[in-house]
């Protein structure tokens, strides 16, 4: 099988609780077809991962994003032991792996979310199909409330006025 992936790349994570760290992202392809490597062992995509990180052994993150249904725990227990801090985000709707260590999900409708619980919830608003209150259910750490655009920003934050179990995301 192995792991399909659209870039690898550093930067600043820019949203929800970790936004700010630095982090190496890895964008997976959801097929073959549309991605630019391909690394046949969770080895050689941790190890590609771990080229972007030099010095410092601590407080390092990995964000993993799109195609999550590649991600499994081979891959996650590779990372783990670069001593990296794992950060997935998913729509929720694939079965998740263990072992990793802050999940970020951001619903997509009209999917339903399948995760049971997430570390935080981050919701483009509005988006047809998918009021906050349908995640209600869904135990989260943190939510946030995302505009769908600039247009979109001061009914975000008069949602979150009047909902103060959601917080407005930049």
């Amino acid at each position: 099988m192995g792991y399909y992936v659209n870039s690898i790349s550093q930067g600043v994570h820019s949203e929800g609780v970790h936004q700010g760290r630095v982090a190496t992202v890895v964008r997976f392809s959801g097929n073959g077809l549309r991605s630019n490597e391909h690394f046949e062992t969770p080895d050689l995509l941790a190890d590609r991962v771990c080229e972007w990180w030099f010095g410092e052994r601590h407080h390092r993150m990995v964000v993993l994003t799109g195609g999550t249904g590649q991600v499994d725990v081979d891959l996650i227990d590779k990372l783990k032991a670069w001593n990296l801090f794992v950060l997935l985000e998913t729509a929720g709707v694939a079965p998740l792996p263990t072992g990793v260590d802050w999940i970020s999900v951001t619903p997509r409708a009209p999917y339903e979310v399948k995760v049971f619980r997430c570390h935080e919830l981050i919701l483009p608003y509005p988006q047809d199909g998918a009021h906050p209150d349908r995640y209600d259910g869904l135990p989260a750490d943190w939510r946030w409330l995302r505009p769908a655009g600039p247009e979109n920003a001061k009914l975000a934050q008069k949602f979150c006025l009047s909902h103060p179990r959601w917080r407005l995301a930049a």
